[in-house]
């Protein structure tokens, strides 16, 4: 009897704000392991929403996301394109990274812009519903 081997799934992250037009995130969903060991991805998202001035948060949720990326298509203001590496993420604003890490998170929550297209998310806009361990996450205190 053969096992069953589950596929891995990459998302191709697309926002809706006219803000990121052309902005392309390609990053695999994180493992379970990997989430255990980065001590859970809304622990992160509440480090970068309330205390982007705390760098071992900010480390293990770029050290994560870095783990899963594969591409991107961010260029710096000279159009020359910024690595999707550790120093590439420095020279960005936390805002910006903040908006692709909640996409990603809505991706791996199920959450998408359209329910025919999966694993395409948008940041979250007022009005919407966020991921329930988002909304903790955002809690002060």
């Amino acid at each position: 009897m053969s096992g069953y081997t589950p596929a891995r799934t990459v998302y191709t992250l697309r926002f809706a704000d006219e803000a990121y037009a052309g902005l392309v995130v390609q990053v695999r969903a994180a493992t379970v392991g990997e989430m255990f060991d980065a001590e859970d991805s809304v622990a992160y998202a509440r480090a970068m929403i309330l205390s982007a001035d705390d760098r071992l948060r900010w480390e293990r949720a770029i050290t994560l996301f870095l783990s899963c990326a594969q591409k991107w298509n961010v260029r710096d203001q000279d159009d020359a394109p910024i690595p999707l590496t550790r120093d590439g993420i420095a020279t960005l604003e936390p805002s910006f990274m903040f908006v692709i890490f909640v996409a990603w998170l809505n991706a791996m929550a199920g959450n998408s812009p359209d329910p025919l297209e999966p694993g395409e998310p948008k940041p979250t806009e007022e009005g919407e519903e966020i991921p329930a361990g988002l909304a903790a996450a955002m809690q002060p205190g």
